[in-house]
């Protein structure tokens, strides 16, 4: 019941994000949908135990909150959990540079063996072999679902993430 409750929880506050007057797109894509389903979905780390929203949670700002984040295997990381709101518009990502896009860094934490430890073939079967998800990515234009259809829909769910602008992006402009 509690698992219940914590998702019920975090598709509210995502909803809320996604559909506040202030920050809504006009009309969600088919492809930021289903990059949602892929944010939430554990199918893509290794053990299945971890998705995207496991350490960017909803509730926290999609970051993670603690001074230092876990990976799928229960590793104590070297850094804390960043967040993914507002990156629409960033050239680079990870605190180093590293990725170019944000499909780029969607990838990075998924084959990491330290955070979600999945092999890109096995998450690429994973979600093919999803009839609800065959139909979602048919709809969002892409007939043959690999890893880069993957991570660009996980890519335009995270570009919807925006708080908008606030008083002092008003003061600063």
């Amino acid at each position: 019941m509690k698992t219940c409750t914590r998702y019920v929880i975090h598709c509210a506050v995502a909803a809320l994000l996604l559909f506040s007057p202030a920050v809504a797109p006009a009309q969600v894509t088919p492809q930021e949908a289903v990059g949602w389903h892929l944010f939430f979905d554990k199918n893509l780390s290794g053990p299945q135990t971890f998705s995207c929203a496991t350490c960017h949670l909803p509730e926290k700002g999609y970051e993670g909150g603690e001074p230092l984040s876990k990976g799928a295997h229960g590793d104590l990381l070297g850094r804390n959990t960043p967040t993914v709101v507002n990156l629409h518009e960033n050239g680079f990502f990870f605190w180093d540079g590293r990725a170019g896009s944000l499909a780029e860094q969607a990838k990075g934490p998924m084959t990491n063996p330290k955070e979600m430890d999945v092999d890109l073939v096995e998450a690429v079967k994973r979600i093919s072999g999803d009839p609800a998800y065959r139909t979602a990515f048919k709809k969002a234009g892409v007939d043959k679902i690999d890893d880069d259809a993957i991570f660009d829909a996980i890519a335009a769910f995270e570009a919807t993430l925006q708080t908008g602008p606030t008083r002092f992006d008003h003061w600063v402009n």
